[in-house]
Formats: C-alpha cells, structure tokens, sequence
C-alpha cells in the first residue's frame, strides 16, 4: 500500500510528500475582510475573563433550577396532556397479565411472523384488532399475532389510517 501512495503519476502520493501544505493548514482565512462579529475586536472575550456586569455561569456556581421540575407546564398545564392515559396504558402494558398474553402468542406462533414467516429477530405480538379501539380484547390470545418489525410497521401505519378514518366519521355522527 505505502509502494502505491509514492509511486510516479500516483495522484494520493502528492499529498503525503515532505513540504507539501494540506489544504486546510495555513493561507488565508475564510474571513478575511468581513465586518462585525466575524472580527476579533477590544471588546471580545478574552479567555478566562468575564464581562463587566456579567451573572453568567461561574465555576463553582449551581444554576438556581438544577434538578428542579418546571411545575408551570407540568400534567393538565402541558399542550401534550391527554387526560393522563399514558399512565393508564404504561400500567397495562408493564401488568403481568400482558407480559403472559405476550407468550402466551410468541409460543401459539412458534416465534415466527405470521405475514412474511420470518423465524427468531426482533420479533413483535401485534394486536389484530386495535388496542386502543377494542379495550376487552387486549389480553384476547385470538386477537394477537407474532409481526417482525418490518411487518408490524406496514401494518400500524394501516391501523392508524382506520383509527383517524373511524374518528373522522364519528365526529359528523
């Protein structure tokens, strides 16, 4: 390899020659000429020194709000909240109860994908019919199915399509 790089009319052994000046040490700067900020000037920082006037951050100085929550936007106040189900479906999905049905399907499908039969990889139980739109159905051994993840992607993207059509309809209802 090192023969190759310095044989004659090799274009790569050029640049490892001894004297040869990379193209991003030394020259000009990018810079030069522009007016402002760009420029180093009296009132720069310098390194280790402060602004007059200044309550920055200072070595050894804990910020007022370390580790403390930002109550104002917190639960019902967030433009996130939804009435607190995301603790209800982490209850659920964390329950003994769902991790049983879990197996109780990867061992039914043998841990095979039951639309690409694909064995063993990341493997997913896919609710038939949706978790959210059929709620005594989600420990429902009939209503799971072993999906690897590509699977499992088409067919949410599929569910969610039905959930916003089913919503839509209901509103005009």
């Amino acid at each position: 390899m090192a023969k190759f790089l310095f044989q004659e009319g090799n274009t790569y052994g050029n640049r490892f020659k001894k004297g040869y000046t990379p193209w991003n040490k030394g020259g000009t700067s990018w810079n030069k000429g522009t007016k402002g900020a760009m420029k180093p000037n009296k009132t720069s920082f310098k390194k280790g020194e402060m602004p007059e006037g200044s309550i920055l951050f200072e070595k050894g100085f804990t910020p007022w709000n370390k580790g403390k929550k930002y109550l104002q936007i917190r639960g019902a106040n967030h433009h996130n909240w939804k009435g607190g189900i995301t603790e209800q479906n982490h209850r659920i999905r964390t329950s003994l109860e769902y991790t049983l049905w879990r197996t109780a399907v990867f061992i039914r499908d043998n841990y095979i994908c039951q639309n690409c039969e694909q064995r063993g990889g990341i493997l997913h139980v896919d609710h038939i019919k949706p978790f959210s739109l059929y709620p005594e159905l989600r420990f429902a051994i009939d209503n799971g199915r072993t999906l690897c993840v590509d699977c499992h992607k088409i067919k949410t993207s599929d569910d969610m399509s039905l959930i916003n059509k089913e919503r839509s309809i209901s509103k005009w209802l």
